[in-house]
């Protein structure tokens, strides 16, 4: 049991935040914009429309840090979804993030 006591049993701290973020599919065919509410070494809460199905799979852009996290959806409810780093992240620019001209990949 955690100091708060809650049976909560992560790896590492969560931290607040509310960032902006970005999700982005492996073909840069898609990006959705989310909110980032807390981030720990492992993982990330992101508000996400009910409406939008996202793929396992995907890159988390955190903007501010020009970070892409690649990451999997470990759960969701309604709009807050629960997602696991699964690589180390890389530099990639929002600048960078324009319309793709022709088959172009991310690697994840």
């Amino acid at each position: 049991m955690s100091k708060d006591g809650s049976n909560e049993q992560r790896k590492s701290p969560r931290h607040r935040v509310l960032k902006d973020g970005k999700i982005i599919s492996s073909d840069m065919g898609s990006v959705i914009d989310v909110k980032i509410r807390d981030v720990s070494d492992g993982g990330a809460r992101i508000q996400v429309p009910a409406a939008i199905d996202l793929p396992e799979e995907f890159g988390l852009l955190m903007i501010s840090q020009e970070l892409l996290y690649p990451a999997a959806v470990k759960w969701r409810t309604g709009q807050l979804t629960g997602i696991a780093f699964i690589n180390e992240p890389r530099h990639l620019s929002p600048n960078n993030l324009g319309k793709p001209t022709g088959p172009k990949k991310i690697r994840l």
